[in-house]
């Protein structure tokens, strides 16, 4: 994946992670941000082929939809915004390098699947 990819998935996963209603709050949601990039991680880890993954991610990518829908429902100054962004950068770009790699490693195993990942990868992009 080439760092444009990489720079709009991290501003993906950060406007997603700046939201918050229904009893979370900006940071928790972050935190869900996160932890959600981490288990695509998983999942593209163990998985021997995009098809195997296929169903896992879907509901990953439905889990950043519900983010995004959180997002919209509220409304952060811009300051708030880099309050957040900062407290959850570090765990994000770990998140991030390690989705990296383990894309880099299933289209090595995969190669016929990578159309399939970036089709995936582009609904995640599609909830900022």
């Amino acid at each position: 994946m080439n760092q444009t990819s990489v720079t709009l998935l991290l501003s993906v996963v950060f406007a997603v992670s700046l939201s918050g209603c229904g009893g979370a709050t900006p940071e928790s949601l972050a935190k869900e941000s996160t932890a959600q990039m981490n288990e695509l991680a998983t999942v593209l880890e163990n998985a021997k082929s995009v098809d195997e993954a296929k169903p896992k991610i879907e509901a990953i990518v439905a889990k950043f939809t519900d983010l995004k829908k959180r997002v919209d429902a509220l409304k952060l100054s811009e300051e708030r915004k880099k309050e957040i962004e900062a407290t959850v950068k570090p765990d994000m770009e770990k998140a991030v390098s390690r989705l990296m790699t383990a894309m880099m490693k299933i289209t090595a195993t995969d190669p016929l699947g990578m159309p399939k990942l970036g089709e995936i990868m582009q609904k995640i992009a599609a909830t900022k």
